[in-house]
């Protein structure tokens, strides 16, 4: 699973919590197991659609605040410094994308859930839309 599916999965699982959200995607014929496989291909792009669309300065201090969050307990645990002196950038980098990327979905959906809903919805409404139109030609 990619950095962004892990974090637009995120974001899917916290807004099922809702029963409206719930009760819409039923609607559209949905449930979570129908939803759950088409995080790569239909939620990650809507995920970072919407990110690409908020504050970029305000997102990138959040991106910060959240890695120092997540490193902070770590730093004086001697595992844990002697497996970060030894990963190379890359690995390092990834380790704090992965992490932060979800940590930080986590976050935007306190302040943006009806937006995400909206987006997540849009973006289902698209994929069942094209499939449709796949259908018709056949």
């Amino acid at each position: 699973m990619c950095v962004h599916c892990k974090a637009a999965s995120t974001v899917l699982d916290m807004l099922w919590e809702d029963l409206e959200v719930r009760r819409e995607f039923s609607e559209l014929g949905a449930d979570l197991n129908d939803l759950g496989p088409l995080t790569h291909e239909v939620f990650v792009p809507a995920f970072l659609h919407f990110k690409a669309n908020l504050d970029p300065s305000a997102l990138g201090m959040l991106d910060a605040q959240v890695t120092e969050e997540l490193l902070e307990p770590h730093y004086d645990s001697p595992n844990f410094r002697e497996a970060w002196d030894g990963w190379n950038d890359d690995t390092r980098n990834g380790f704090l994308r992965e992490q932060t990327e979800v940590k930080l979905a986590q976050l935007l959906m306190r302040f943006y859930a009806d937006e995400f809903f909206n987006a997540y919805k849009a973006a289902y409404v698209n994929y069942l839309n094209n499939l449709a139109q796949r259908a018709a030609k056949g």
